[in-house]
Formats: structure tokens, sequence, C-alpha cells
């Protein structure tokens, strides 16, 4: 998938609003879905939200590392910000390690971001580490 500049900066300055006016400790009414690391698996997210449900109708803990490793790493978490976007009460994204700078410089966000973007991709990795999705998701 190619996104726009300009959809990048709209979709992750509207994550950012809602991360920056989230509270530190969610509480979550079950039932929910917690899922662990997708590291880049977009394939994986897309199957698991047609296996368990799309955002309204199932609520889903993300517990972080939705990037690197993977092939689709912006893919993933430009899908989760959506979602996050459309439906902030049933979507919970918390920080991970490689939700970090330097992890996901070394291991493969960065380089996809300058690969995917070769015009942009600096650019809007850095977005990404100072808009909210590295700033404010909380471990």
């Amino acid at each position: 998938m190619r996104y726009s500049k300009e959809e990048y900066e709209n979709i992750i300055y509207e994550a950012q609003t809602i991360f920056s006016s989230e509270k530190a400790l969610v509480d979550i009414d079950p039932p929910c879905v917690v899922v662990g690391d997708l590291h880049g698996q977009y394939n994986d997210l897309i199957n698991m939200f047609i296996l368990l449900g799309r955002p309204p109708e199932t609520v889903y803990v993300f517990t972080g590392d939705y990037v690197d490793r993977g092939m689709m790493s912006l893919e993933c978490i430009m899908l989760l910000f959506t979602y996050k976007i459309c439906y902030p009460e049933h979507i919970v994204l918390l920080r991970g390690n490689h939700e970090i700078a330097r992890v996901n410089k070394k291991y493969g966000f960065y380089d996809e971001c300058l690969q995917s973007i070769p015009k942009y991709g600096e650019e809007i990795w850095a977005m990404f580490q100072v808009c909210g999705f590295f700033e404010f998701l909380d471990f």
C-alpha cells in the first residue's frame, strides 16, 4: 500500500491527539483479545481481524512491537493507527521495546521507511518517533 505524505501526516497527527489524551492506566472490560508482537506481519494481522472480528465488534489490546523484522511494518502501524482513530475505545496500543528509536532504527523500521517512502522516509520515520506512537504509548 502506498500513502501520500499528507496521509501519513494526517494519520500520525490524529493518532497523536488520541494518545496524548489517554491515561497511562487503562481499564478494559472483558471480553477482549490481547495480541502480542506483530513485528510487521501484516498478513497475520489481517487474518486475525478476519478470524476474530474487527473493531468495534471486537475489543483489542495490543502489547507492542508492531514494527521491525517483518516486511510490512508501515502497513501494520498505519492500519492500527486508523482503527485507533476510528474506534478509540475498542483498540488499545501499548508500547513495546521496538517502539523506541534506537531499537527500530537498528532492526528494520527505519530502513523500511527509507525504502517504502524514498522521498520522505526519514521524515515520516521521525514523525512516528515524536508524534505519539513512541512518546505517548506506555510500557
